[in-house]
């Protein structure tokens, strides 16, 4: 009971972030982008669309730590196809913020991101596995103890 409530609680986190850093990309993005300087705000229903894309990618984040798949390049392909989808059904798509091309454009720039920041997480992922093997005792597995 407590794992499960320690993992939605992991769930709401990372939605909360992933929430706070798709608003403040799209916010950045469209004062870039737009050729006027009149103030920006975005609608609710935008809002809601971004939470449940936060959502769905918090979710897909326990992809990258289930043990039944031991591949670890298979899981970020699983987790890479579930965000590209969210990303363009939810907020391409249902939001509508993009049609026809755009979406392809769109997808591509998250790609662009979305490699960016999975590249920085593994090697993140692969100094902290190094610097736990590093701290392991070492046994050898073929040669008996000498037992004096």
């Amino acid at each position: 009971m407590k794992k499960g409530l320690e993992k939605i609680k992991g769930i709401i986190g990372k939605t909360a972030t992933y929430f706070m850093f798709v608003i403040l990309l799209f916010s950045t993005f469209i004062t870039l982008l737009s050729p006027s300087k009149e103030i920006f705000m975005i609608n609710t229903s935008f809002l809601w669309f971004a939470l449940l894309f936060s959502f769905v990618l918090a979710l897909a984040d326990l992809i990258l730590s289930i043990k039944i798949i031991h591949v670890f390049a298979l899981k970020v392909i699983i987790h890479y196809i579930i965000t590209v989808l969210d990303f363009i059904l939810v907020l391409c798509i249902l939001s509508g913020t993009a049609v026809g091309s755009q979406i392809f454009v769109l997808a591509l720039a998250f790609t662009v991101i979305y490699a960016l920041i999975m590249t920085v997480y593994c090697l993140i992922r692969t100094a902290l596995a190094k610097k736990e093997n590093n701290n392991k005792e070492y046994s050898s597995q073929f040669t008996p103890e000498n037992k004096n």
